[in-house]
């Protein structure tokens, strides 16, 4: 059952200390709409009867699901510094039969794991996952780094981490999932069964753990970060490496050469900072858009998905997510104009996305004239480049 009980908590404002009411367990089978309180936070909120200020309390938290036989404790440290567990906790395997029992020291991590449980994963294939992408990303281990959710992208689903930089705002990283599920699911079991816990049976289950699991297994050479390679001709994972450079050329020379400068308004191309971005991500999806023309779907995804995104993401955090937008925007386009008969190329889709972003709003009339050279010029640039000598 879900316990309220009274707790002394000093304001962190006037430092005046009261009595609050606040929750040490919520079973969210039994009370579901607790689940919704602790994910916005809004549970832990309170409001000073001195000052009248509000802020957010740091307590104990047994967070219990019923349904998916999942629990979390949230702990935090006591006066001394330590991490104390309750009477009895060193035996909640037998009270908590089948259930999986995890220990959390952050509310992050709390809210973490219950995103990981609701969206079907096991914690220790996440935590794998992360191990390796922020190892290749040049992550702190000491940075925050969290499961957020899993999204649809280009009919393949894709888990979105966010890293929360000091001082910063949230950046997020993805990683395509069937692509982590068949580097990484081959370890879990044995990662499983190595852990290890100083809180017994309340695992915690985190990147640090998991690295220093890997360590003592002697696992850290067998596995290679997530990317797919199959049946994909090795000149074209070339070309694709150097893909987010060379569409970055063409979008800085289509300002700059004689040769590829176009004569366009003023207004799209005064920021040149959104112009560089916008048009190289364009690049980038014409580039695609061409070799689709000519290989197989299995094909493309294999070059998107294992190099070209994670080169984009690696050029701006944005990339990817902007990539995505652009190929839906052109592909719904295309797909409206042939049922409803009217005349658009690539050329004008790709072309009016760019527009979109670039006046930030729908072009008018007159201005979408400017759609089809735009798009011509990327998609001529790329029409052989896939398939010309380095």
């Amino acid at each position: 059952m879900s316990k309220v009980t009274q707790a002394l908590i000093r304001c962190p404002h006037c430092h005046a200390a009261s009595e609050y009411n606040v929750w040490i367990s919520a079973n969210v089978t039994v009370s579901p709409h607790l689940k919704e309180k602790i994910l916005s936070e809004s549970l832990f909120w309170k409001e000073c009867p001195k000052c009248s200020e509000g802020f957010s309390a740091s307590h104990d938290l047994l967070y219990h699901d019923m349904e998916k036989q999942f629990c979390v404790w949230l702990k935090y440290e006591n006066a001394a510094g330590e991490i104390e567990l309750e009477v009895g906790a060193d035996r909640a395997d037998h009270v908590f039969k089948g259930y999986r029992l995890r220990i959390a020291f952050v509310r992050d991590e709390l809210i973490e794991k219950i995103k990981i449980a609701q969206d079907g994963y096991d914690d220790i294939f996440i935590e794998t996952l992360k191990v390796f992408h922020t190892a290749k990303f040049d992550i702190d281990f000491a940075s925050p780094f969290y499961y957020d959710r899993t999204e649809n992208r280009m009919s393949r689903e894709t888990i979105v981490f966010l890293h929360k930089p000091d001082g910063s705002d949230p950046i997020e990283h993805r990683m395509d999932l069937r692509d982590a599920r068949s580097a990484i699911e081959p370890f879990v079991p044995k990662i499983s069964a190595a852990l290890k816990s100083d809180w017994s049976p309340w695992m915690w289950v985190s990147r640090p753990m998991v690295l220093m699991t890997f360590e003592e297994c002697g696992l850290l050479s067998g596995v290679e970060a997530p990317e797919i390679v199959q049946n994909v001709p090795a000149s074209l994972l070339e070309k694709g490496e150097t893909l987010v450079m060379m569409a970055h050329s063409v979008a800085v020379a289509s300002l700059t050469s004689p040769v590829q400068k176009l004569e366009l308004p003023e207004a799209l191309t005064a920021d040149v900072e959104n112009w560089n971005f916008f048009m190289t991500v364009a690049g980038v999806f014409a580039a695609v858009h061409a070799l689709g023309q000519r290989v197989s779907e299995e094909t493309i995804d294999g070059i998107t998905s294992g190099r070209v995104l994670r080169k984009l993401d690696g050029w701006n955090p944005e990339g990817s997510l902007a990539f995505s937008d652009c190929r839906q925007f052109v592909e719904g386009s295309l797909k409206s104009a042939s049922q409803e008969q009217i005349e658009l190329t690539p050329a004008d889709a790709i072309g009016m996305w760019l527009l979109c972003k670039l006046y930030r709003r729908f072009p008018t009339p007159e201005e979408t004239a400017d759609a089809r050279p735009l798009g011509e010029l990327l998609l001529d640039t790329f029409a052989e480049w896939w398939f010309e000598a380095n």
